[in-house]
């Protein structure tokens, strides 16, 4: 025996549009209408933009020193007794919580600390670094005895 009807089933009848459904007293007819509006209308508002997320949470920050941020200028090099020295070019240095880094060379930073009277100091290894801090303006110098740097960098975005 076969899983499979000789015959393809009836189709189902047609019905006129508004015309009772067979089988359904008139008033069942009504309910079915209704329900079909309240899924049309469950299905729109599942489509609605979902309520705002509320505000993140912003922990609190670090009390601003007044000298953290970006700072941006150039170097130049006036001390070059080697010729692995460094080459002067743009520089680029944030300050957070009046510490900062210096990239002497690929692989090498020099850690700065600024302060609380402007005077900048810091070093690695036989490199030393020294500066100072005048408003906006940070000017400084690196060496390592064979040879030095001088920057000049300008606040261009305060900290958070």
């Amino acid at each position: 025996m076969s899983r499979f009807p000789s015959r393809p089933p009836e189709p189902l009848p047609l019905r006129p549009l508004g015309a009772e459904s067979p089988g359904l007293t008139p008033g069942t007819e009504r309910w079915g209408k209704l329900g079909s509006a309240v899924c049309l209308l469950a299905a729109l508002a599942g489509c609605a933009a979902p309520p705002p997320a509320p505000p993140p949470v912003v922990p609190a920050a670090a009390a601003d020193t007044g000298v953290d941020g970006l700072y941006k200028g150039t170097s130049t090099r006036y001390e070059a007794d080697r010729r692995d020295c460094p080459h002067p070019g743009l520089v680029q240095i944030y300050v957070q919580n009046r510490q900062f880094t210096y990239r002497w060379a690929w692989g090498v930073d020099v850690p700065g600390t600024i302060q609380a009277d402007g005077t900048i100091s810091g070093g690695s290894g036989d490199i030393q670094l020294q500066g100072k801090l005048d408003g906006k303006q940070m000017t400084g110098d690196l060496s390592n005895g064979a040879c030095a740097l001088h920057f000049t960098v300008e606040r261009r975005f305060r900290g958070a």
